[in-house]
């Protein structure tokens, strides 16, 4: 009741209580309990990457945990904020203009997957981050310039033989304890995500956006 009332400004909050884990159980229903459920702000990151907190306040910070749980639930990888179309959106199917070129962010993926099978069994690991790494960033970049339609050409891209034999030393090296513990919780996920799918690798905005366009 004192977290009711604090909702309509009649008493304080009450301390060490989540207004949102008490009132999701009444989403739904016609009562007081069920409208006020209904008015809460869903706990999360939504489409534009502020995260709303259980208290009911804001931010654009998403906090580590908050990305982890995301890249898990969502299968995506985290990157900084940016917008689809925000400095232009290109054809995939036209000619390359100066810098923004989908051919060129290919071949440079291209490259990072060969360098992995290149690479010499001690400079393996360090290829295979950069090859994470070059996905992530030239993932990020595609799906800026190119919306939905570029990440579509590079996923047919990455299905590529290339492509498959860096993903599959990569496969091997997780079941390594000695190269993924190390690694940062939110790294390993996404690293798992890249193996587990390396055809649907793509940034959590990207997820947003299609989940957008589903509902």
């Amino acid at each position: 009741m004192e977290g009711v009332g604090s909702l309509i400004g009649v008493t304080a909050a009450p301390q060490g209580c989540d207004l949102n884990e008490m009132l999701a159980p009444h989403r739904g229903e016609g009562n007081i309990f069920g409208k006020l459920a209904n008015q809460m702000t869903p706990v999360g990151v939504n489409s534009s990457g502020i995260e709303t907190r259980a208290n009911g306040t804001f931010s654009n910070v998403v906090p580590p945990d908050v990305k982890l749980a995301e890249v898990q639930r969502a299968r995506c990888f985290q990157t900084d904020r940016y917008s689809v179309g925000g400095r232009g959106l290109h054809s995939v199917t036209e000619q390359p203009r100066g810098d923004i070129s989908l051919p060129r962010y290919l071949a440079l993926s291209d490259d990072a997957a060969r360098r992995v099978t290149d690479a010499s069994p001690a400079a393996r690991d360090t290829a295979l981050l950069d090859y994470y790494g070059s996905r992530k960033t030239l993932g990020e970049i595609i799906h800026r310039f190119f919306g939905d339609p570029g990440l579509q050409v590079a996923a047919t891209r990455h299905a590529g033989s290339e492509h498959q034999a860096a993903v599959a030393l990569l496969r091997e090296r997780l079941t390594d304890p000695s190269f993924s513990l190390p690694l940062n919780p939110l790294t390993r996920a996404e690293l798992e995500l890249l193996a587990a799918a390396p055809l649907d690798f793509v940034s959590c905005i990207a997820r947003r956006t299609q989940g957008q366009n589903k509902g």
